[in-house]
């Protein structure tokens, strides 16, 4: 994961996916670095990739974020929510 180059942000409050490009390297941020970018209850050190956003993506104006979620548990039962998975695009647009 950590060598990827674009990353596909998903989520409930989200209506469609959206992509980023990964724009340096990963940055290992404690809790409290963490809680003051407003994430909601941070628990330990994360490893946060910097992104910058890309223009608007016309095949993921079409993939919603339901569709993301159910390929990540398709490919990844067990990853927590919120845990970076890993996949092809090929596998993404199944």
């Amino acid at each position: 994961m950590l060598s990827a180059e674009l990353v596909v942000l998903y989520g409930p409050h989200m209506r469609t996916a959206e992509m980023w490009r990964v724009a340096g390297t990963p940055l290992m941020l404690s809790e409290e670095e963490v809680r003051e970018l407003h994430y909601p209850t941070p628990r330990g050190r994360y490893v946060c990739l910097p992104l910058e956003p890309l223009p608007s993506v016309e095949l993921l104006q079409k993939m919603s974020s339901d569709h993301v979620r159910r390929v990540k548990e398709r490919l990844s039962p067990t990853s927590y929510p919120g845990e970076p998975v890993a996949v092809t695009w090929f596998e993404l647009l199944q």
